[in-house]
């Protein structure tokens, strides 16, 4: 039985008053066992004082009207406060940022892609500032924060991508395999290969990628557990990925009988069912793989990597590629975010493993068996 906490956790808070510079810094309340950093400075409209005043005039028109009154004056990227009828004061504050200011107004962050003018593909409004290739050059995604930016490219030019939501499909960039980028709320983005067949996981180019990569601001490094991370001149983390990782599209575990006879058995006949339905074999409420995440009985594997100033390389588990009890689509798949968005959690069965850079995977809470 393995013990697992994690989670992001919103807090809602009612006090008498909220005085200037009360509220406490987004991300650090000791209700959450989320690991965040400090984020950039929140875009504010007024000063302290104007704050104040806005919140004494909307204490007393909900006095008068015994309704809740809104004080937009002190919304910011987590916080809304609300004046209610009995004189208190309620801050509703999320872990993460939810909404962001466009034009000086204050919107709710929405990842739906939609192409440019310029060519390029653009998620409605994020935290930090992303743009994916549109087509007809090898431009895949850059981010930027605080005018740090990492960018990446592909080795050929990409075709036009079809777009869904927050996500965009390159199709074909091999052989039978599908480039798929989802973009974040927070500005993050994660871009997954879709190996579809052994015969597109034996193409030379999967077990050796090469992304070109370009930066302002930051330099692009390998921790020792498997992780990247651009950090910025001062040494500080910008953005993160996780150990890289690859996994199949397994929908039930592998029996004794399986494991004894996966020499004899022929690749091309594990390809996972389609359709809306949950697989055979995955338990009614789990996941079976996807695009995003690995499905509960899925083989996974590490990606190893090479980072240079100039370029990261990404080489595929072709063992893994090649066995014969391997269920297609394969997932190949890093996921970039900016550090204060990064996840924190504890597991007992992996005392060692640093949830904090973790970005992927959100266990849950309880007793796992």
């Amino acid at each position: 039985m393995v013990a697992t906490v994690c989670g992001l956790v919103g807090l809602t808070l009612t006090c008498g008053v909220l005085t200037p510079g009360a509220q406490a810094t987004p991300g650090t309340s000791t209700t959450s066992t989320a690991s965040t950093a400090p984020t950039s400075a929140e875009p504010r409209a007024t000063t302290p004082l104007a704050r104040a005043k806005a919140e004494q005039d909307a204490a007393a028109k909900a006095r008068a009207t015994k309704q809740p009154v809104p004080v937009p004056e002190s919304t910011t990227e987590t916080d809304t406060v609300t004046a209610l009828p009995d004189g208190t004061m309620s801050l509703k504050r999320t872990i993460e940022p939810v909404r962001t200011k466009k034009t000086g107004t204050w919107v709710d962050l929405d990842a739906t892609l939609n192409a440019s003018a310029d060519g390029r593909v653009r998620p409605v409004s994020t935290t930090d500032d992303l743009v994916l290739g549109g087509g007809g050059d090898n431009t895949l995604a850059s981010i930027t924060s605080n005018g740090r930016t990492l960018a990446l490219t592909w080795p050929t030019a990409l075709p036009k991508p079809i777009l869904d939501g927050a996500g965009a499909l390159y199709p074909n960039v091999l052989p039978d395999v599908d480039l798929q980028v989802t973009a974040a709320k927070q500005g993050g983005f994660a871009h997954s290969l879709i190996v579809k067949t052994p015969e597109a996981a034996r193409h030379p180019k999967l077990a050796a990628l090469k992304l070109g990569v370009t930066t302002t601001g930051v330099a692009l490094a390998k921790n020792g557990n498997g992780s990247l991370v651009a950090k910025s001149t001062d040494g500080a983390p910008v953005f993160v990925a996780p150990s890289p990782q690859m996994w199949d599209s397994r929908t039930t575990p592998p029996s004794p009988e399986s494991t004894e006879q996966t020499a004899t058995r022929s690749a091309t006949t594990q390809t996972a069912p389609q359709g809306g339905a949950a697989p055979a074999g995955v338990p009614q409420g789990e996941p079976a793989s996807d695009a995003h995440h690995p499905g509960v009985h899925a083989r996974t594997a590490d990606l190893a990597t090479t980072v240079d100033a100039k370029s990261l390389t990404l080489e595929a588990d072709t063992g893994m590629l090649t066995a014969p009890d391997t269920v297609f689509p394969v997932y190949i798949d890093p996921t970039w975010g900016r550090w204060a968005e990064t996840w924190g959690w504890a597991q007992s069965a992996y005392p060692t493993k640093p949830g904090r850079e973790n970005t992927k995977y959100q266990p849950g809470v309880g007793y796992q068996r």
